[in-house]
């Protein structure tokens, strides 16, 4: 009996131990696929500098004439420059389109720079700048993209011309 249990012990260790490795080689395997696929990533859009990161804006629309239509992700949309497609690509013959992807989405980097809505917009506006956009604009935001909206209007009310929610956030909700 201690023999088959002997047996039965050993069986399971070599099996432990393939386990191991085959979990072991399929993570090396991942890495390697992810930083190939990383370089084989390209943005459709512009990658714009702004704080030492790259931030990326997909601008569309030839009628420079129509307002610049701003839009501005909630924090479920990723990447946004897909996921406002569906509406931009009805939009863009009238008008000009810009998909802003703060930092942490779509093409974006990721920063350390500490979030809050203030930065979050500076970035934003610093992007639309270096592209040439200068307003005023028509924002589009989506979800919590509300509120960076909202505190836009009310710091640079100037440069925004509207906003149209798109199942938009506001103050008021809590």
């Amino acid at each position: 009996m201690q023999k088959v249990l002997k047996r039965i012990g050993i069986g399971v260790g070599i099996l432990i131990a393939l386990l191991i490795v085959f979990l072991f080689g399929l993570t090396i395997f991942h890495r390697i696929s992810l930083r190939f696929e990383q370089a084989q990533l390209i943005p459709p859009g512009y990658m714009v500098e702004v704080n030492d990161e790259m931030m990326h804006v997909y601008l569309a629309g030839e009628n420079e004439e129509a307002p610049l239509l701003v839009f501005l992700p909630g924090q479920t949309i990723s990447p946004p420059v897909y996921g406002f497609k569906p509406l931009y690509s009805l939009l863009v013959e009238d008008y000009r389109i810009a998909v802003v992807e703060p930092f942490g989405f779509g093409y974006s980097d990721i920063t350390d720079v500490p979030r809050d809505i203030d930065v979050v917009i500076a970035e934003m506006r610093e992007a639309l700048y270096y592209l040439g956009e200068t307003g005023p604009f028509i924002l589009i935001p989506h979800s919590m993209g509300g509120l960076d909206a909202l505190r836009w209007a009310q710091r640079y009310p100037e440069e925004v011309a509207g906003i149209v929610g798109i199942n938009m956030a506001h103050p008021a909700m809590w």
